[in-house]
């Protein structure tokens, strides 16, 4: 006998199928919402059950809400109408790890994580609020963190690991307490405008490691550089200890941005610096490069704009370190310029490079090179500018013999003295516009020079000379202090010897700081005088010299501020006079008396 055989209809089969698809999708696509305030894993929160992780689920926070320890697996959570998202709290810390979040929308909320927050495979979006983690926030598996509202990220540490990560500061504000830490495969962005403050930086060994920064970033301690940092347009990277290059990857460009270090610079073997037109470099320590070019100022396009470098310190090349000055590069040391270890250390100004060295070039070490390619220039010496001393006494070495000292920088190369007059807190306290003798009349010499710019400057001081080399003050005019305006001078010299007389002009800072101009000289020719010097006097002697022959009944006296006697006698020829005793600083007035001549002349006691 046969059973009998119940067939399934073909359209039921379909129609299971497309039940259970659509409760798959319905599944994966579901979200959920907060009803109440409370905790993440409570069902009461969400009016039913609470999401699960792993499911590609939604969640929208619209109340504060207090999470577990890890979220993991979620298509999208968003934070709404100002409410908070915190983990731990102040007497009870949590981390929080945050695995493959598809999107994380901070639209107008406040995250909070009291301990570290892990970031992994996940993008984090923060349009209006806040993010804040008292440990240590940690990027990895490609995770992205962008602030774009007007909010602050505060964090007690940042750091990426593994595949890295991304942070982009496109607005708001960035805050690390302790170190920022950018590892391999790591980007961290910042926006024109926006501002960062980390305690300190460490870019790891990679070059895949970057810092891009168009913002204004503060590093309130030291960075240690093995990556790429950028120091794009308008950017301002202000670095209040060290800046020290490590690896092989470490490379750091200023792009029409300003880089300040208050303390020490340091470019090993395996770093390298490369100031680009627009961007300025400022390092107020001192500058240590290693082996290889490794410091580069400007690119062979012709200026403007410049690239600048300013060392406030020394600049020692270590090694085989090479400086290059290119075309439109404008660099300053204050300090001196050292070579050590090995030698072949090379100091290069290509043609159309500016460089001025305050102090002293001394290089040791053999095969070491100082070159300027301004050879043909319109003025020589052009370029290379050295106010101490150059010394390069390795064997095989070479030093180019154009090259100036501070006096030709100031008469031959204007613009660019007035850049390095213009540095704030530069060397040369006194931007001098001209020193010249205005006239010579009636047995007077007439000065007269003007500034443009003085700092912390309490005198000038006016020497005089008969030989060129051997200088007396003959007098003192009071500075301006500090000014940035024009200021005119003038000093008369009414106690003439006859012949060439040179006259030297020199400011005297409050601080004991001296800086002598260019000498000038008069020719002065006249009738019988008398004359004394030095004037002013130590007290102790004076030199009397007539440019006539004596009569017999020459004599002389001179008088105190009291109008005392206090030495004569008669003169037959020249006389080094000794006083009987020496004379008190004051002003004093020295009579001549003869038959033939006549003649009063005051001179000065110091």
């Amino acid at each position: 006998m046969k059973t009998a055989q119940m067939m399934k209809p073909a359209g039921l089969t379909l129609s299971i199928m497309i039940i259970l698809m659509l409760s798959s999708l319905n599944l994966v696509a579901q979200t959920y919402t907060t009803n109440a305030a409370g905790p993440w894993a409570t069902g009461a929160t969400w009016g039913g059950t609470a999401p699960s992780d792993w499911q590609g689920y939604s969640a929208i926070i619209n109340h504060n809400v207090t999470v577990p320890s890890s979220i993991n697996g979620f298509n999208q959570i968003r934070i709404n109408s100002g409410r908070s998202f915190t983990s731990g709290s102040a007497g009870t810390p949590q981390n929080l790890s945050m695995q493959n979040v598809t999107n994380f929308n901070v639209n107008n909320g406040n995250v909070t994580v009291y301990g570290d927050l892990t970031l992994n495979a996940t993008t984090m979006t923060i349009t209006t609020g806040s993010l804040t983690v008292t440990g240590t926030l940690t990027l990895t598996g490609d995770a992205v963190l962008t602030n774009n509202g007007t909010g602050l990220i505060s964090v007690g540490a940042f750091n990426t690991s593994g595949s890295g990560g991304t942070l982009n500061i496109n607005a708001g504000s960035l805050s690390v307490t302790n170190a920022m830490s950018i590892n391999s495969s790591s980007n961290v962005t910042v926006a024109a405008g926006r501002a960062v403050t980390v305690g300190s930086l460490a870019i790891s060994n990679n070059n895949d490691a970057v810092l891009d920064n168009s913002g204004n970033f503060t590093v309130t301690g030291s960075v240690s550089q093995g990556g790429t940092l950028n120091n794009l347009s308008g950017g301002t990277l202000q670095i209040n200890g060290n800046l020290t290059g490590s690896g092989s990857g470490s490379s750091v460009t200023t792009n029409s941005g300003t880089i300040n270090v208050s303390g020490n610079a340091s470019m090993p073997s395996s770093s390298r610096m490369q100031i680009n037109p627009g961007g300025t470099t400022s390092v107020n320590g001192n500058f240590t490069v290693g082996d290889n070019e490794n410091l580069v100022v400007g690119t062979n396009v012709a200026p403007p704009a410049y690239a600048d470098l300013i060392i406030r310190g020394n600049l020692n090349q270590t090694g085989s370190g090479d400086v290059r000055i290119r075309r439109n590069g404008r660099f300053a040391v204050f300090g001196n310029v050292t070579d050590s270890g090995g030698g072949d250390s090379r100091l290069t100004v290509e043609s159309g490079g500016q460089a001025y060295v305050h102090g002293n070039i001394s290089y040791t070490g053999g095969g070491s090179q100082i070159t300027n390619g301004n050879a043909g220039s319109a003025v020589t010496p052009y370029g290379l500018y050295v106010n101490g001393t150059t010394s390069n006494t390795g064997g095989g070495s070479t030093t180019t013999a154009n090259k100036g000292n501070l006096v030709v920088l100031q008469t031959t190369n204007v613009p660019f003295y007035n850049w390095v007059n213009s540095i704030p807190n530069t060397p040369m306290p006194v931007s001098l516009i001209y020193f010249k003798v205005t006239s010579y009349e009636q047995e007077i010499v007439s000065l007269a020079w003007a500034t443009a710019t003085e700092k912390n400057t309490e005198r000038f001081s006016i020497e005089r000379s008969v030989n060129g080399s051997d200088f007396v003050e003959i007098g003192s005019v009071p500075a301006h202090g500090n000014s940035t305006e024009k200021h005119t001078y003038g000093f008369q010299d009414s106690n003439l010897v006859s012949g060439r007389i040179y006259y030297r002009l020199t400011s005297i800072d409050y601080d004991g700081y001296t800086e002598s101009f260019k000498v000038v000289f008069v020719d002065a020719t006249f009738g019988n005088r008398v004359e004394l010097y030095p004037n002013s006097s130590t007290g102790a002697y004076l030199n009397i010299k007539a440019t006539f022959e004596y009569t017999s009944d020459a004599r002389f006296e001179i008088y105190d501020s009291r109008g005392f006697v206090i030495e004569k006698g008669s003169i037959t020829t020249d006389l080094n006079l000794t006083f009987s005793r020496p004379l008190v600083p004051g002003s004093y007035l020295f009579h001549y008396v003869s038959s033939a001549h006549k003649q009063i002349i005051r001179f000065v006691v110091k």
